[in-house]
């Protein structure tokens, strides 16, 4: 099993992401919902 040091020591070789928006997130959100909305209407 993977402790918290392990863990921590992954994370840290891993680089620093920037946090940004992109379109293509905005259209996966309003898609997503709307199918999983389709889902219960069956």
């Amino acid at each position: 099993m993977n402790d918290e040091r392990e863990t921590a020591a992954y994370d840290s070789s891993l680089g620093k992401m920037e946090k940004k928006w992109m379109p293509g997130q905005e259209a996966f959100y309003i898609m997503s919902y709307s199918l999983q909305d389709n889902i219960y209407d069956t």
